[in-house]
């Protein structure tokens, strides 16, 4: 087996991670246990979303200053209450969450949901 390096990375939500693997699977029939796994679970939590509303909200949340790896977290949980978006947010000690911003983080990531 030929060796492979990483040459970068990037947050990715569940919805992107599935596409990945999926297209991995059609390269690569023959997945190795894990990956097989791993695909399944994506599958199972997240392979009916919408790649393109995913992105979409992804790209809504960076506008609004969420960072990266927080709006993964937020697409992935799909929180339904803005007591579930302050929760999360916490994960940014640094970013200024107003009852209305929380609100619209709200309003985006339901339409990934």
């Amino acid at each position: 087996m030929a060796s492979k390096r990483v040459i970068g990375s990037r947050p990715l939500t569940l919805r992107e991670a599935y596409d990945v693997m999926a297209k991995r699977s059609e390269q690569e029939p023959m997945l190795i246990e894990i990956q097989s796994k791993t695909l399944d679970y994506l599958k199972e939590f997240s392979g009916e979303r919408d790649l393109e509303s995913v992105r979409s909200g992804l790209e809504e949340l960076g506008k609004l200053g969420v960072r990266k790896e927080v709006s993964v977290v937020l697409i992935d949980i799909c929180p339904s209450t803005i007591d579930e978006v302050f929760s999360i947010m916490q994960m940014d000690k640094e970013f200024n969450l107003t009852p209305e911003i929380a609100r619209k983080i709200l309003e985006i990531v339901s339409k990934t949901c």
